[in-house]
């Protein structure tokens, strides 16, 4: 008599039938409240970067040596955490990276050293930056499709609440406390999301079930995302890359992923410069037009608002209209306003309230397409390389901020306020290319594929 094999069950199949509610909601509330507090302390050396310049007796120079490590350890975190997460799950690297960046914060509020300072802040980027993807990743993996792509954005771009958040304790703080103080609640916070919210969600099942030997760990993580005991672990779980091999960095430039590796890596490295020139030179462009320095402080505030909102928004539309379409609009919309502000300055004088017109416009559509390149990425790479596709992409992109710092600030010597937006510009039309070019997109709902 011929012996029945075991069940197979499709991972995919069954998360799609359930859903956004009990496990798969609080993994999604989760990973948001893991990335603000990613957002609140990335941002916080950069607000108490004077008061920590003058502790330690240090130039502006000196100071922008730590800032530089530190960033440079978030670029080596998307690298090096994306593919650990491929290796070892992505709960277990988002534990990690939250202890990381959690006990090197704690080190920086306590330290008299300005070496081990700059070490630990390195430390501190390399935790952030492994957090991202990894974030990504699992949110791709556990959470129903028709769902995914918005979550993900969304929770991406709660790390604005985190920014915000720091700026507001920041000035409420430094004064009695100092920037120890503040450093102390950067470093208190993550390690409480990693003792209190952490413990309770399940790993990736499809991260699960690529193991050796994890069909009992694949069929308790299924049961909890579901909310009932419908898998026993004898079952063949099987989703849409069960097939491939193990994941490894030269994959992702391999044939089939070597287009859309290039295009996310250009896209988001375009993004970030665009980002960044306004986000860190804003203020010192609008005072240079004549205007006060606390108008150029509340424009800029309206910057990272319209951000968090339009990433919101973009986050409704995702699905429905599909990634090509949705940051084709981004781009064109950032080409426009960056050109006509550019050619209105190089005529004549631009007022306030124009100038806040346009930073709403370049915040929302500029910190639209960062966060959702995220879900893209994620979308792009199958399981085996998720991790290390969205960090290394990511990883590579942070390398536009760097750039856009040196380059935005010769543009405002060569040429001015209207060279500065021509160049947010040009680094806009760059998204627009790779975003034609790149090959697989996030579909629109009407459609069966978004390519």
């Amino acid at each position: 008599m011929h012996q029945q094999g075991p069940q197979q069950v499709n991972i995919e199949q069954v998360l799609d039938g359930h859903a956004l509610k009990g496990m798969p909601l609080q993994v999604a509330i989760t990973m948001a409240i893991v990335l603000i507090a990613d957002g609140f302390d990335i941002i916080l050396l950069g607000y108490v970067a004077p008061a920590v310049a003058a502790e330690f007796g240090i130039t502006h120079g000196g100071m922008g040596a730590v800032l530089t490590a530190s960033f440079l350890g978030v670029v080596a975190g998307g690298f090096l955490g994306g593919s650990l997460g491929d290796r070892y799950g992505r709960k277990f690297l988002i534990n990690v990276s939250l202890i990381l960046f959690g006990l090197a914060t704690l080190v920086s509020a306590v330290t008299d050293s300005v070496v081990l300072f700059t070490l630990a802040r390195t430390l501190v980027g390399f935790g952030l930056g492994a957090a991202t993807p990894n974030a990504a990743a699992l949110m791709a993996e556990v959470l129903p499709s028709r769902w995914r792509s918005q979550i993900i954005t969304v929770a991406h771009a709660s790390s604005t609440i985190g920014t915000v958040v720091a700026g507001v304790l920041a000035r409420q703080m430094l004064p009695e406390w100092g920037w120890r103080g503040l450093f102390v609640v950067g470093a208190v916070f993550p390690l409480l999301v990693c003792l209190l919210m952490m413990p309770w969600l399940p790993e990736s099942p499809r991260f699960l079930s690529r193991q050796q030997q994890g069909q009992q760990r694949t069929a308790r993580a299924l049961n909890r995302l579901v909310g009932e005991t419908r898998f026993r672990g004898d079952e063949e779980f099987v989703h849409s890359d069960s097939g491939e091999g193990e994941g490894r960095f030269r994959d992702l430039l391999a044939t089939s992923f070597r287009r859309d590796t290039l295009c996310l890596g250009g896209i988001i490295f375009t993004v970030l410069f665009a980002w960044v020139a306004i986000g860190n030179w804003g203020t010192t462009v609008i005072t240079a037009m004549g205007h006060e320095l606390s108008a150029a402080v509340s424009v800029m505030i309206g910057y990272n608002l319209a951000g968090l909102f339009g990433a919101i928004g973009t986050a409704l539309v995702l699905r429905r209209l599909g990634s090509r379409r949705v940051f084709t609009a981004l781009a064109v919309t950032t080409i426009a306003a960056s050109v006509l502000l550019g050619t209105f300055l190089q005529i004549g004088e631009v007022t306030l309230f124009w100038i806040g017109v346009y930073v709403v416009i370049a915040g929302a559509c500029l910190t639209s397409l960062l966060q959702a390149s995220y879900p893209l990425a994620a979308y792009v790479y199958p399981t085996r390389i998720r991790a290390t596709g969205v960090g290394s992409v990511f990883g590579f992109g942070r390398l536009g901020a760097v750039a856009s710092s040196a380059v935005t600030a010769g543009l405002l010597a060569l040429g001015g306020s209207p060279l500065v937006f021509g160049g947010i510009a040009l680094a806009a039309a760059g998204a627009l290319i790779g975003t034609r070019v790149m090959q697989h997109h996030i579909p629109h709902a009407s459609g069966a594929a978004g390519r």
